[in-house]
C-alpha cells in the first residue's frame, strides 16, 4: 500500500537524510585532520569516530522504530477490515 505524502512524511525523510549529510561530514573531517594535522592524534581521531558510530547507531534505530510502527499500523489497519 502506498502512503500519501504527508508534511511529517516528508520533515521525517528530510531529517533521515540531514543525518546522513552529517555523518559523512564528520567522517570526511576525520579523515581530513589525519590526514593534514600532524597534531590531530590518535585518541582524537577515535573519539571523533565514536562520535560518528553512534549517530549511524541512532539512525538504524529510527528506520527500526518506523519499520516495527509501520508493520502495528498495518495490521491494526487490516484487523479493522
Amino acid at each position: 500500500m502506498i502512503k500519501p505524502l504527508t508534511s511529517y512524511t516528508i520533515v521525517d525523510q528530510l531529517h533521515s537524510k540531514q543525518v546522513l549529510v552529517d555523518i559523512e561530514l564528520q567522517l570526511l573531517q576525520t579523515i581530513h585532520f589525519l590526514l593534514d594535522d600532524e597534531v590531530y592524534t590518535k585518541r582524537d581521531a577515535a573519539i571523533d569516530l565514536l562520535s560518528v558510530l553512534a549517530l549511524v547507531e541512532m539512525q538504524e534505530t529510527s528506520i527500526s522504530l518506523k519499520h516495527i510502527k509501520e508493520e502495528l499500523s498495518s495490521k491494526k489497519t487490516q484487523t479493522a477490515k
